[in-house]
C-alpha cells in the first residue's frame, strides 16, 4: 500500500525528468526537420541548375 506522500494529485504537474525528456524529443525533432529542409533547398537549387 502506498503512503499519502507518494500519491500523485491532479494538480501536482510534471516531474523534472518528464519535462527534460519532452524537451529533448522536441529538440531532436527540430534539428532533424531543419536538416531535411536544408537538404531540400540544396536539391532544389541543383535541380534548377540542371533544368536551365
Amino acid at each position: 500500500m502506498k503512503s499519502a506522500t507518494h500519491r500523485k494529485t491532479a494538480g501536482q504537474g510534471f516531474t523534472l525528468i518528464e519535462v527534460l525528456f519532452a524537451v529533448a524529443i522536441i529538440g531532436i525533432s527540430m534539428v532533424t526537420l531543419v536538416g531535411l529542409e536544408m537538404k531540400t533547398i540544396r536539391l532544389q537549387q541543383i535541380s534548377n541548375r540542371i533544368t536551365t
